[in-house]
Order: structure tokens, then C-alpha cells, then sequence
């Protein structure tokens, strides 16, 4: 918590349906799509470039 505004830090994490988990990774394991097009695509977090 942050002790000047009294405000508590959060990290937002995506919660995704198993549906939506198995979709992205059909396709970018049937390289239809690379990581970040999946992300992009989906609205997804989790890629950072190198």
C-alpha cells in the first residue's frame, strides 16, 4: 500500500476461459499466428518483445 495516498498497488492479470486458452495456443501452434498476432488478435497479455 502506498503510505502517502493510502492507495493499494494492483497488477492486473487476465483471467481466460479454457476456450479461449485453447484456441490461442491451436493457433499458434498450427502457425497460423506468432505470439504477438495472438496477443494482438485476442486482446491478451503476455508477449514483450526481446
Amino acid at each position: 500500500m502506498d503510505t502517502v495516498t493510502g492507495i493499494k498497488n494492483i497488477r492486473s492479470y487476465g483471467n481466460y476461459s479454457e476456450a479461449l486458452k485453447l484456441e490461442v495456443v491451436e493457433a499458434i501452434i498450427g502457425k497460423k499466428l506468432n505470439q504477438a498476432e495472438a496477443c494482438s488478435r485476442y486482446g491478451i497479455k503476455g508477449y514483450s518483445p526481446a
